[in-house]
């Protein structure tokens, strides 16, 4: 008597992973020390940045935003099927001269569009009110000096 047992086992797996050219997505927090800014001189210096996803053109996919350390921030609309648009620098989120650690999204002014309010640190004398803050009022471009131009 012989028995005979296989297995059509199919290897899946719940992730794929995309290229930067499949996606559109290329954004990399990359970190570069030097003998003046290390670990030793800025203890906070590999604490990272951020993601955040809204939909922020309202077209029912879940758009991206990337903060950045050196490098700057960058924000990806959702075109469908894992293709994504990089708008940051006409969004004028790019915010290059901070070191950003963090974002949260809320609709601040209540007018249905999702708003982005980023954390920066690692500046010296720095205010909260030199923080980046981005408010769409209702359109689909970014205005940072939002808070100056009605007077908050």
């Amino acid at each position: 008597m012989f028995f005979f047992f296989s297995s059509c086992k199919k290897d899946s797996t719940l992730f794929e992973l995309r290229s930067p050219d499949q996606t559109g997505i290329s954004f990399n927090n990359e970190i570069i020390e030097s003998d003046s800014f290390n670990i030793l001189t800025d203890e906070y210096i590999f604490n990272g940045g951020g993601v955040a996803i809204a939909d922020f053109d309202q077209n029912g996919l879940p758009d991206l935003f990337f903060t950045g350390n050196q490098v700057s921030n960058r924000l990806y609309l959702n075109e469908g099927e894992f293709k994504f648009k990089d708008i940051s620098e006409s969004a004028g989120i790019m915010a290059a001269d901070k070191w950003c650690t963090g974002s949260v999204i809320v609709d601040i002014n209540n007018d249905g569009w999702p708003d982005i309010y980023v954390a920066a640190a690692m500046k010296k004398r720095s205010r909260r009110a030199e923080q980046p803050f981005v408010c769409q009022s209702g359109q689909r471009c970014f205005r940072s000096d939002y808070l100056q131009r009605n007077g908050r």
